[in-house]
């Protein structure tokens, strides 16, 4: 998780310390306690940061020491999130038949049944010496659309 994870959020300086504050704040607002966000961001700097910063240095070592210098890139699974406009330069139709082409608007899917893969790798922009982030799709992710199971149903004869 550390990989996947502080990789997209570490720049060149990170504030992760505040990127953890924020999402406790968040699992705290969802869990139901009733105290408004600046409240608990400041409550939580105070009592906890000095420990919430042992964990964020320990994650940045643990980072280093896993990957970088020694991956030369990250392999990572890919889905679609239901109601997304079907997309066929990223995703597949698992039934093989896109019955939404040709209309206006593309199908929204209804789900992923096949995951997809991506290779994320770090590349230093030789004009600018700038770090980006280059992602390769390996394997495009297979989707369901409303049209193949309709189509489906009707092949089978039911409605």
């Amino acid at each position: 998780m550390t990989r996947t994870h502080v990789q997209r959020i570490a720049g060149d300086e990170p504030d992760l310390l505040s990127y953890f504050i924020d999402a406790f704040v968040n699992i705290l607002i969802i869990a139901g306690l009733e105290a408004g966000p600046s409240q608990l961001h400041e409550t939580i700097m105070t009592k906890f940061s000095e420990r919430i910063e042992i964990v964020v240095k320990g994650v940045l070592r643990l980072n280093k020491a896993i990957g970088e210098g020694i991956t030369s890139c990250d392999l990572e699974a890919t889905y679609v999130a239901p109601d997304i406009a079907f997309d066929p330069s990223t995703m597949d139709d698992t039934f093989g038949n896109d019955l939404s082409k040709g209309k206006g608007n593309p199908e929204q899917i209804l789900c992923t049944t096949d995951l997809g893969l991506h290779r994320i790798e770090r590349v230093r922009k030789s004009e600018s010496q700038e770090i980006i982030w280059q992602e390769t799709s390996i394997l495009k992710p297979k989707i369901v659309l409303q049209s193949g199971l309709d189509e489906m149903r009707t092949a089978e004869g039911t409605t």
